[in-house]
């Protein structure tokens, strides 16, 4: 029923079923678009039975509630390994989980927050180029050293024009000539015109 409190009694009423049968709590919460109610769930099923009990449920769920499983079993495999976590993800990148790509990169950003190489690791494994050129901007906006010192020592990479996009907006503002320089350096017409309109340049 509705009324004031009636959400968090409903959402109390559910994390504690998911504590005797997290497997029906969850079918529950995807039913009724209480999507926000999963991590909890699933945190209990994976203490009841493990990620294996978390895959099984869902290989049978499908859907909204495959797509929250699968980036949160992601997450999880990651946690416990980073090496199995990162082959979990590549081998399962093309499935309906993944939702186009953005449950994949979602978990790529968020381990670009820990680790910028093992995240960079990752994105490099898939094929989506999407998360590769987001940790590249994330980490540009984060380490202007780091990625200047990553794209002197990687000058054949294939994330190098992206990196050098990255950068030269990165140091735009404190140095303009610098921000030039490393638009000039990208190897794609298209692209390296397009870093010096973002520039304000003329190619």
């Amino acid at each position: 029923e509705s009324g004031n409190g009636a959400g968090d009694l409903r959402d109390a009423l559910v994390t504690g079923w998911a504590d005797n049968n997290p497997d029906a709590a969850a079918d529950w919460a995807v039913s009724n678009g209480a999507l926000h109610l999963m991590d909890p769930i699933f945190d209990e099923m994976s203490r009841l039975g493990g990620m294996q009990r978390l895959e099984q449920w869902m290989a049978r769920a499908g859907g909204p509630g495959a797509a929250v499983a699968g980036e949160e079993l992601g997450r999880a495999k990651l946690r416990e390994d980073m090496t199995e976590g990162t082959a979990w993800i590549v081998q399962h990148e093309t499935e309906p989980w993944n939702e186009g790509g953005e449950r994949a990169l979602t978990l790529v950003l968020e381990l670009a927050d820990k680790s910028i190489p093992q995240a960079m690791l990752l994105a490099h494994q898939l094929k989506d180029p999407a998360p590769a050129d987001q940790v590249m901007r994330h980490w540009a906006s984060k380490d202007v050293t780091g990625v200047s010192q990553w794209l002197r020592d990687n000058p054949d990479s294939g994330q190098y024009d992206t990196a050098a996009a990255a950068l030269a907006r990165a140091v735009a503002t404190e140095d303009p000539a610098a921000a030039r320089a490393w638009a000039m350096s990208i190897r794609d017409e298209a692209r390296r015109t397009q870093a010096l309109r973002a520039l304000g340049e003329a190619p």
